[in-house]
């Protein structure tokens, strides 16, 4: 099997670091009470909705996943996560699109999820999709 590196060991291991110190000191916002609960009640300190995620906690709980995990689609096919395949997924999200028509950035509308999702869909590259927008609001209209 090929194994694809594009970072060198030491600076995959840098960034976990890095991502450890900073959920540590910085903290994830919580605004779920009944998720900031069990996360004290695994170690974690709570300040407000923010949740202060020690390396320990973090480790152990990783290291309790999975080393694979199977996702399946609305048409039935399967995929295997962790099974040394490459696997590509869109990162999702976006509050605001660029619209070539006008040249200008406007608020992302229910329709925009719809036609990303469809492109996306119809990519063969492609394994998962997620929308690619969070709309903030709907725009009238028979959605």
């Amino acid at each position: 099997m090929i194994r694809l590196a594009v970072l060198a060991d030491e600076a995959v291991e840098a960034i976990h670091q890095a991502t450890l110190r900073i959920l540590s000191e910085v903290g994830i916002v919580l605004t779920q009470p009944e998720a900031r609960e069990v996360l004290a009640g695994a170690g974690a300190t709570v300040r407000g909705d923010r949740v202060l995620l020690p390396p320990d906690l973090v480790e152990r709980e990783v290291a309790r996943c999975p080393r694979q995990v199977t996702v399946r689609g609305r048409s039935g096919q399967t995929v295997v996560l962790g099974d040394g395949n490459l696997h590509w997924h869109n990162l999702g999200g976006a509050r605001e699109v660029y619209d070539p028509r006008t040249g200008y950035r406007r608020p992302a509308i229910l329709q925009d999820v719809r036609d990303s999702t469809r492109l996306l869909d119809a990519l063969e590259g492609v394994t998962t999709v997620t929308p690619f927008f969070t709309p903030l609001k709907r725009i009238a209209s028979s959605e």
